[in-house]
């Protein structure tokens, strides 16, 4: 049976922007992180599937046929957070090389979209998968169409004995239950008053939302329910109406325009190289598709290599395998294994050489007995000026970032630092800091390698004096925090320190949170007028 993913993009995109919270941005500062987690969360359920048809549905701004129903339909959202709002289009971008057909349509919701795709497909025999975090597509169940539910932790596969295990009546009436309990996220009313549990017990045991007002009078209806349920007919299937998921929106694409060839490669290399996504790059094995040949090497060595070399620039690369020397200049690439030969080059400030990671460069002139001298460019160094927030400067990640070159990890390719060198040299200057590179970090590199190398004494004996001052002094913070408080407590925690300095000492509490009030630096640093043990719990935390 061919199979079809669709997939609620929207709600995805959202989840992983709020989930993953690591600073994930560009070179150029485009934030990245619900890409990144789309592309995960969306990859594992591809090779899980392995669709034959593979759609998209997204959200548009426009408002839809809802906000005609009801003028106050989702009138409490708040708008996109713009740092999501940019990464749409990369989104789509990744989506697309990833095999699936973008689908949005005007007036309409992404959740009509895949209720209308996912019951086409039905239709012609296609088993349906939604990729949603969002239970209103929980509706559209049914024996062709499975919703895979993320949660926080897991994505739960509902077909229809799980939803029927789980809620207790068949999926086709979900619908009727949001419209007794409408959706506060959405501003569908609902009948206030009623809540989930309420709401599946009443079409349990009546069957349907017509159902029950036809039996109104019923004694399995208390008093109180009977009233608000009558109070608020009109809301209950207004809110159904609201609820419902569309299945009939105009597309401009059949479920046969949805099939997918799988992955283009050089789409998604072009695009991950773009985003910055080294990582995924190795997950979806697209090295070979941005790919450069290796050169061709030359074994050199003695005063011929060396005469050949003097006054040009030359990009080095050691080998720690053959505890050689990989050399390119011009368009050659040599690989020297003569040791006094590599000596007099890294030594001689005859040679200029442009180097990856100048401080293992010194550590392996030092095993050789010399000092390495001719350093006239790094291209981590320079790489970490230019762009001091990555993660890390690895030569792959470098040669992918500003070459939009694919490197196999433990490839020597001294052309690859050389083309680095081009890109990053007037990088540097252009930005103002090739005296910051040439006067400090160059110089440093080789003074870090020798404290790396030689070390430096430790007073142990000092130390763990010193250690013993600061128990000593946290103990005396302690009792004095305790006393000031009246009351032991967790001073480590932020729930129970809340609670002591805005309830029991009645300090003006800042912003709270989920777990209680806020108690980070800055609201502590407000109140330290207020009460003595505010900075003596600043004084805790430091200790």
């Amino acid at each position: 049976m061919k199979t079809l993913l669709v997939t609620d993009t929207n709600s995805i995109l959202n989840r992983a922007f709020y989930g993953i919270r690591a600073n994930l941005t560009t070179k150029d500062g485009l934030p990245t992180n619900a890409v990144y987690g789309m592309v995960n969360i969306i990859a594992k359920q591809l090779d899980s599937i392995s669709p034959d048809f593979a759609a998209a549905a997204f959200d548009r701004r426009e408002k839809t046929f809802r906000s005609d129903i009801f003028a106050d339909y989702k009138a409490h959202r708040k708008p996109m957070p713009d740092e999501l709002a940019v990464q749409m289009e990369p989104a789509k971008e990744c989506l697309s090389a990833l095999g699936l057909t973008i689908l949005e349509t005007p007036g309409y919701e992404a959740d009509d979209i895949i209720g209308t795709v996912a019951t086409a497909a039905a239709r012609e025999g296609i088993k349906a998968y939604i990729l949603t975090g969002d239970k209103d597509s929980l509706q559209l169940v049914d024996e062709n169409v499975t919703v895979l539910l993320m949660t926080n932790t897991e994505v739960v596969v509902y077909d229809v004995d799980k939803f029927k295990e789980v809620y207790g009546i068949p999926p086709s009436r979900f619908v009727d239950v949001k419209a007794l309990m409408g959706d506060p996220s959405d501003n569908i009313p609902g009948v206030p008053g009623i809540g989930e549990k309420t709401a599946l017990k009443l079409i349990a045991e009546f069957g349907s939302l017509e159902a029950i007002y036809e039996n109104i009078e019923d004694k399995r209806i208390t008093p109180s329910i009977r009233a608000k349920l009558t109070n608020r007919r009109d809301n209950a299937f207004m809110s159904r109406r609201l609820a419902a998921i569309a299945k009939d929106v105009p597309l401009d694409r059949t479920v046969g325009d949805l099939a997918t060839d799988g992955i283009d490669k050089e789409a998604l290399l072009d695009v991950f190289t773009r985003l910055g996504f080294a990582s995924l790059i190795k997950r979806f094995a697209l090295e070979e598709a941005g790919a450069t040949a290796a050169p061709k090497v030359k074994e050199a060595g003695g005063d011929e290599l060396l005469s050949r070399l003097r006054d040009k620039t030359i990009a080095i690369l050691h080998d720690p395998d053959s505890d050689g020397l990989y050399i390119w200049q011009g368009d050659t690439c040599y690989l020297c294994r003569d040791r006094e030969t590599i000596k007099a080059l890294l030594s001689s400030d005859e040679y200029s050489t442009v180097c990856y990671d100048k401080k293992q460069l010194c550590h392996y002139a030092h095993s050789l007995g010399t000092d390495y001298k001719s350093c006239a460019f790094d291209v981590m160094l320079a790489a970490y000026l230019l762009s001091p927030g990555e993660s890390s400067y690895d030569l792959q990640r470098l040669a992918l970032n500003h070459l939009s070159v694919t490197l196999p990890e433990g490839e020597a390719r001294p052309d690859i630092i050389d083309a680095l060198y081009k890109k990053l040299a007037p990088a540097v200057a252009e930005s103002g800091q090739d005296k910051l590179l040439f006067d400090i970090e160059l110089p440093l590199a080789a003074v870090l390698a020798d404290m790396e190398r030689i070390g430096f004494q430790a007073d142990a004996e000092g130390l763990t004096k010193y250690g013993q001052r600061l128990m000593n002094y946290e103990r005396e913070l302690t009792e004095r925090i305790y006393t000031l408080a009246g009351a032991e407590f967790n001073i480590n925690s932020p729930k129970q320190l809340g609670e002591v300095l805005f309830e029991r000492l009645k300090l003006p509490a800042g912003r709270k949170t989920k777990s209680g009030y806020s108690t980070e630096a800055e609201v502590l640093n407000r109140l330290a007028p207020y009460h003595p043990i505010v900075s003596d719990v600043l004084d805790y935390r430091q200790v």
